[in-house]
């Protein structure tokens, strides 16, 4: 080979290196920009795991208490020792999200060295997945710690697939088999498919006497019965459940369900449009598993095809097994929810699983002679490949933007949670679940154990925690107090931090007291801008940090005259800056 042509193929290999480690890094940024440290919705079953363990009365049963439906032992361990080392800052439980997508990205790539010829073709493949391991359309399993759960079943799956193929004995694949099994199903509700799908495998990948083989199937189904058995102890459907009938009573609506629920992680758009767009990517998808699948059936003699084959099957099929799963529990919420964000996460192997099975197939079938030229084979793969990736593209902008609104809604949530001691309603109802309404107990058990990060704020005089604003630099405006006719007030302005890096956090309302001392009485959220990215940057820096709130006159404990203020918020730092103008809200009438 001539230096020059040595050269480029160095050249193309970085590129492709590039390529591969480009989604890990951009999803490491994407948590470190977008995560907040605030325990969330369901979070705070966890926050009462740890009072329990502070007064000593945590025990096994509330360990392994059903928690929606899953069955959570693995994660509630996880999340005690990790929060007792750090306090319980939640961005370490998204840490280990993001390190399990990394365990699944190697898993597949140490899978495609034994399945896939060529270190440059694994490294494109490879790229590839990790575009939708690390999706960001997924946000609210990288931003919501308690999504773990989503990770592990996953993570557990790929770890046995990649032990399968590996030099250790039959006996330790299948020990590491058995154990990683039920890890997945005491973790989460589909984690019961590590059984299902890590045995066939073994089974192809192993060469086990056939005398033994008897012996290892029925093991493998006795501990897994005994694994379901357990999980099913006491097991209770949760009261918000709909009917698992719904399905059977409606079988189209459930095809479509489950096609979109497939589709989802490469469908663009939002709302019906985004739907649209979901139902016909899932069933060309599925329809495509199930040629591959057709395919290695007809061809299931062939040693060698089927050992490259039944671990991306395997792999596929743990997205379609979960969507089996979920669409009967789900249907009646409506079709619309197949789209959730944290579904993708079960979804999108589905889609990685064709990226090899597509490699593998095409590579059977030319040497076999069934396929056009080379050159014809690879216009259309490149064709392909570039739709694919302008379909992610935009589905991967859509999911930064949602993420700025998870973002906006925990930091308004975080506001009102260190405020929960002086607000009369500290946490709007769609923030918490309602079988949360301790939640003033909760916060101030963890504010004692050290676990909220600033501590709460006792006092209403916002004086006492406000910083002054910098000369160079505005906090923000407090521009117009409306009055409804109905009698009520909306406050509008608009509020940034630090010489406008970012929004302010939220806005503090106050009123002043007779001794002049401003009083917190509400908290306003921030607006967040519709539209793409370049829109919102576009934005001057008033128009992009928005802030709006409507109010009663009775919100205020007192009668007379008096002042209203507006204050940026920082919920990081715990401190507020005042935003300039005052408006006057006359007596109570």
């Amino acid at each position: 080979m001539t230096p020059v042509l040595r050269c480029a193929s160095k050249a193309g290999q970085a590129l492709t290196v590039a390529l591969v480690i480009f989604p890990v890094g951009f999803t490491a940024l994407f948590i470190a920009t977008y995560s907040v440290d605030v325990p969330y919705s369901d979070q705070w079953k966890t926050a009462e795991l740890f009072v329990k363990l502070a007064d000593g009365s945590l025990s096994f049963a509330h360990l392994f208490d059903q928690h929606n439906e899953f069955r959570q032992l693995f994660p509630h361990l996880l999340f005690l020792a990790l929060g007792t080392i750090t306090r319980w800052n939640v961005r370490y439980e998204m840490l280990v999200s993001f390190l399990l997508a990394c365990l699944v990205s190697f898993n597949i790539y140490r899978i495609s060295r034994v399945t896939i010829t060529g270190t440059q073709k694994r490294l494109w493949l490879l790229a590839g997945a990790n575009l939708l391991i690390f999706s960001p359309v997924q946000y609210e399993n990288w931003l919501f710690g308690i999504q773990v759960i989503y990770l592990v079943p996953i993570a557990c799956l790929t770890t046995c697939l990649s032990v399968a193929y590996s030099g250790l004995s039959p006996k330790t694949k299948l020990t590491i088999g058995v154990l990683l099994s039920i890890v997945s199903t005491f973790s989460s509700a589909n984690g019961i498919l590590c059984w299902m799908l890590v045995l066939p495998v073994l089974l192809v990948a192993c060469d086990w006497r056939k005398r033994f083989v008897p012996f290892v199937i029925a093991g493998w189904t006795g501990l897994c019965l005994l694994s379901l058995s357990f999980y099913m102890y006491g097991y209770r459907t949760p009261e918000w459940h709909p009917s698992l009938t719904e399905a059977l009573d409606h079988p189209a609506r459930a095809l479509a369900y489950l096609a979109a629920f497939l589709g989802a992680p490469l469908a663009p758009g939002a709302g019906v449009r985004r739907l649209a767009a979901a139902i016909p990517i899932g069933a060309i998808t599925s329809i495509l598993f199930l040629g591959a699948c057709a395919y290695l059936w007809a061809r299931f003699a062939d040693r060698s095809l089927r050992k490259r084959m039944i671990v991306f099957i395997a792999l596929g099929a743990y997205s379609l097994g979960t969507g089996l799963m979920v669409m009967p529990a789900r249907l009646g919420f409506g079709i619309p929810q197949a789209l959730s964000s944290r579904y993708s996460s079960f979804s999108l192997y589905l889609l990685v699983s064709l990226i090899y099975l597509a490699a593998i197939v095409l590579e059977h079938a030319r040497a076999d002679g069934y396929l056009p030229s080379r050159g014809r084979m690879v216009r259309l793969t490149s064709a392909g490949v570039g739709v694919l990736l302008l379909v992610h593209a935009l589905t991967a902008a859509s999911g930064v933007l949602q993420a700025r609104v998870y973002r906006s809604k925990a930091l308004y949530f975080k506001a009102c949670l260190l405020f929960v001691n002086v607000l009369r309603s500290p946490a709007p109802a769609i923030l918490i679940q309602s079988s949360h309404r301790d939640l003033t107990a909760l916060a101030n058990a963890l504010n004692r154990l050290g676990y909220l990060r600033p501590s709460l704020i006792d006092g209403k005089n916002v004086e006492e925690i406000a910083k002054s604003s910098q000369e160079t630099w505005s906090a923000g405006a407090f521009e117009n107090l409306l009055k409804t006719p109905e009698g009520r007030f909306i406050a509008q302005g608009w509020a940034v931090l630090q010489g406008g890096r970012e929004p302010a956090h939220a806005v503090l309302l106050t009123y002043r007291d007779a001794t002049q001392a401003p009083r917190v009485f509400a908290i306003a959220q921030m607006e967040v801008i519709p539209g793409g990215v370049m829109g919102v940057l576009r934005q001057p820096v008033e128009k992009r940090s928005r802030w709006q709130h409507t109010f009663a006159r009775a919100d205020m404990p007192t009668n007379a005259s008096t002042y209203i203020d507006a204050w940026a918020f920082d919920t990081e730092s715990g401190k507020a800056f005042k935003l300039t103008a005052s408006h006057v809200v006359g007596p109570l009438r």
